[in-house]
């Protein structure tokens, strides 16, 4: 009897043991499959996100390349140049199309063509340049000495100098001493109206 009993005990035990391996063996089999399945996971992630990582570089660089290629001058880009004189503060606007040499450039290069001006807006419709120039405008004249006798002058566009328009034959030693002295000097005046309405008070 006490044999039947420790045999019994043995296959108790024999069966509890047989179970916990296949048990262990269960869940080793399934933890290894959850860890492919996630490794598996992790790869298709990474490569998901390497894919779209590319797809954005790429989708970067065409975007630069066409807003390159879109700011750009073409034949239609209007091209206007502003010049500004301190001495009077006025401007004088100039506006064309682009001409064959300033097709097809970037602001960078449209600078370096015009070295003299300073680039204020570009767009393929539009580029505005400015240039400051320290005289007058063309808008005014000057009357001054010359060789004894009253001349008239102009302002040329570039607002470096003036350009002789006439000298007339009344002679500065004539004049009263303050216009003489202004008249030395230089008087600058708006219009050729005022030019020979002072010149005709002068000579009465």
């Amino acid at each position: 009897m006490f044999t039947v009993r420790n045999r019994g005990k043995s296959v108790v035990l024999i069966l509890f043991l047989m179970i916990l391996g296949v048990g262990i063996g269960y869940s080793y089999a399934y933890l290894t499959d959850r860890l492919r399945e996630d490794n598996s996971e992790n790869d298709k992630l990474q490569m998901n996100n390497a894919e779209l990582l590319s797809n954005s570089m790429e989708n970067i660089a065409l975007k630069n390349q066409m807003n390159n290629r879109a700011e750009l001058t073409t034949a239609e880009t209007l091209f206007i140049f502003r010049r500004h004189y301190r001495l009077c503060k006025h401007n004088i606007v100039h506006e064309r199309y682009a001409t064959m040499e300033e097709i097809g450039l970037s602001e960078e290069e449209v600078q370096l063509l015009h070295p003299e001006w300073s680039v204020q807006a570009f767009s393929p419709a539009r580029v505005l340049l400015i240039r400051e120039l320290d005289g007058y405008c063309p808008d005014h004249y000057l009357i001054k000495e010359k060789d004894g006798y009253i001349a008239v002058y102009q302002s040329i566009e570039n607002g470096e100098g003036v350009l002789l328009l006439c000298q007339t034959q009344m002679n500065v030693a004539f004049l009263e001493a303050g216009i003489r002295n202004r008249v030395k000097e230089g008087i600058v005046v708006d219009s050729l109206e005022e030019v020979e309405h002072l010149i005709e008070s002068w000579d009465s």
